[in-house]
């Protein structure tokens, strides 16, 4: 079974000798799906797309509930979404229920970022957050976490967090155009491919520990966070483009070996695990207090 997305969803049941394409209950009018397409793995004649018509005067997303029945028939659920024209960029399906699902949007509005179905379609939350307004290009599901690629790199949120957390440590921090779970030899990575910089592999996402130790030199754009403490010996060089920051619920210590170069962005942070994506504080005044060993001696 193969699928192409063009202003028309078109399926082949024979490996590509015949094509039909999708319409919705009223005949004639076909649905796009040159934006996004994604399988259902616990329903396989399920598949969600989105798209725009040629005329571009349609534009959305799409179920479609059985493509082993013809005439294939679809069902808008874009309704609830009230994208106004932006682009769905992304489809990510639970890959243990069909119904459970994730949209991506491009562009630069500000409250449209991310959107999460539990129902395939018939209501939308808005996810949004804290997520900084640029494009969210991709996504990916597993292991109850979703992954969402935007344009300046990738960013997670797990069933028990109430914002995204930036998970970049070992990747760049460019545009991410494309996501995928895969295992190689019994670990599981996301794989990302990038606008300019190739492909990058990282292992999963890790839920946040109460203690964590960061001793490694550290360089690029990082993030680090532990639910209660983070010690840390770690030295911060690399020069202009090396940003590192740091996330604990409670104490932060940066102890005899810690160095921040000159020249590096430093920032450390008092807040609970995956509350969302670090800022700089507006008042200086209100910087988070951190624990600084070296001082002390």
């Amino acid at each position: 079974v193969l699928f192409a997305g063009y202003s028309k969803l078109y399926i082949s049941q024979n490996r590509g000798d015949d094509w039909d394409s999708v319409y919705l209950s009223i005949p004639g009018y076909y649905i796009p799906a040159n934006w996004a397409i994604a399988t259902c793995p616990t329903v396989p004649g399920k598949i969600y797309c989105a798209g725009i018509t040629s005329d571009e005067l349609h534009s959305g997303i799409y179920k479609v509930t059985d493509i082993t029945s013809y005439p294939f028939t679809a069902t808008d659920i874009s309704y609830g979404l009230f994208l106004s024209g932006q682009k769905i960029t992304g489809i990510a399906v639970n890959p243990n229920n069909s119904n459970d699902l994730y949209i991506t949007i491009g562009g630069f509005t500000s409250d449209k970022k991310v959107f999460h179905s539990t129902n395939a379609g018939v209501n939308w939350d808005n996810i949004t957050g804290s997520l900084p307004n640029l494009p969210v290009n991709c996504a990916v599901y597993f292991g109850d976490v979703i992954y969402i690629g935007t344009d300046i790199g990738v960013y997670v949120r797990d069933g028990s967090s109430t914002d995204w957390t930036p998970f970049y440590n070992g990747l760049p921090r460019v545009p991410v155009t494309e996501m995928h779970h895969v295992v190689r030899d019994s670990i599981d990575y996301i794989e990302i491919s990038t606008f300019g910089r190739g492909l990058w592999q990282s292992e999963i996402y890790e839920p946040c520990t109460a203690v964590l130790q960061v001793d490694a030199a550290l360089q690029g754009q990082q993030f680090f966070q532990a639910g209660a403490i983070l010690n840390s010996t770690s030295v911060i060089s690399g020069g202009r483009g090396t940003n590192v920051n740091f996330q604990a619920g409670s104490y932060i210590y940066l102890t005899p070996g810690f160095n921040a170069v000159s020249g590096t962005d430093f920032k450390a942070y008092l807040a609970p695990c995956n509350s969302g994506v670090p800022l700089r504080p507006a008042d200086p005044a209100a910087t988070v207090p951190v624990k600084n060993e070296l001082k002390k001696r």
